[in-house]
């Protein structure tokens, strides 16, 4: 797209509970701004607390664009439905048929107690979250930065495929980006799994997914295939690298990544992934045969090498989950 053609102005409306998830969604709301020249926001609604729930339907309305952001907290109910006000956004952004992304909090994410919905107001949550599951691609998220990246990251892709034009990024900012995602998730990978990344690439020869593997991941065994990723730029690759970073991929993934040839450039979307892998290590002793001689030459003719127990070594493992593959 030329630099002289103006970007359309997009209307967000962004929907969840507010005074548990106010630092969130400034972080989204500050990345899409901050990157004008490649997505032009119009209007960010839902944006403010203790609004009646016809002027959010209203405004939902008024949007083109619905970030649904899900939290343990299910957040102030609409009497006459029995449903939380989010839920009733939810389902007008439905019956509009607009754009939506969802996005539910990782349950290994540090989030305060005393926001935590309990009872029935737990359970309406938990039937919403699997209805959204049900009907939508869902994104886990942790931290304000990684809920921010998600859903730029999301929009970029999204936005082009329902006629939205959008900005080039420039390539330089986003190399240092993903050398940034690369760096913080290598340094601590339970806090920064599941952040998104695009790589210019090549692939390895690709393999079976261990059994120790798949354990790990939660990946399905003997659906599951991994290799060896090697990216065009050396810092990149130099993470990779070093902290021994395969690609893993499932199910339709696996199948698209067999039909890419070896050393090939391509574009990878992926996430970071991590788990642990339990290693099993056997220690041995001796196993003496009893006899009618008891000579130390006997004995040790006797003898034989015999597993006495075992050692569990637990060994960090990261990794990136293929989501979608391209030609450069």
């Amino acid at each position: 797209m030329s630099q002289d053609t103006p970007l359309p102005n997009i209307s967000f409306f962004i929907s969840s509970t507010y005074i548990d998830m106010v630092q969130h969604r400034n972080a989204v709301i500050g990345k899409i701004q901050s990157k004008a020249g490649i997505i032009n926001a119009q209007e960010f609604f839902g944006a403010r607390d203790s609004q009646p729930l016809d002027t959010c339907l209203s405004e939902v309305e008024r949007s083109q664009v619905f970030l649904l952001f899900l939290s343990p907290r299910n957040g102030s109910i609409d009497q006459e439905s029995g449903k939380s006000f989010v839920e009733r956004e939810y389902e007008k952004a439905c019956e509009l048929g607009i754009l939506k992304l969802a996005y539910i909090m990782d349950e290994e994410y540090e989030y305060p107690i005393k926001y935590v919905s309990r009872g029935e107001e737990a359970q309406s949550l938990a039937a919403f979250k699997q209805r959204v599951m049900t009907e939508l691609t869902v994104s886990r998220f942790t931290t304000p930065e990684d809920l921010a990246s998600k859903v730029y990251e999301d929009l970029k892709r999204e936005l082009p495929a329902r006629g939205f034009a959008i900005g080039a990024e420039d390539e330089r900012n986003d190399t240092s980006s993903v050398v940034d995602t690369l760096r913080r998730f290598c340094l601590l990978p339970k806090i920064h799994n599941g952040s998104r990344v695009h790589l210019k690439s090549t692939l390895g020869e690709t393999k079976r997914a261990s059994e120790s593997q798949c354990n790990a991941l939660s990946l399905k065994r003997g659906q599951a295939i991994a290799c060896d990723i090697y990216a065009d730029d050396n810092a990149i690759s130099e993470l990779l690298l070093d902290s021994r970073i395969l690609l893993f991929a499932e199910g339709r993934a696996a199948e698209s990544l067999l039909e890419v040839q070896h050393h090939k450039s391509v574009i990878v979307e992926a996430q970071t992934v991590y788990g642990v892998v339990r290693i099993r290590t056997p220690y041995y002793g001796f196993e003496y045969e009893t006899g009618a001689f008891d000579s130390a030459l006997s004995k040790l003719a006797g003898r034989r090498r015999v597993i006495t127990g075992y050692e569990e070594v637990k060994e960090e493992l990261l990794g990136l989950y293929l989501k979608a593959i391209s030609m450069p």
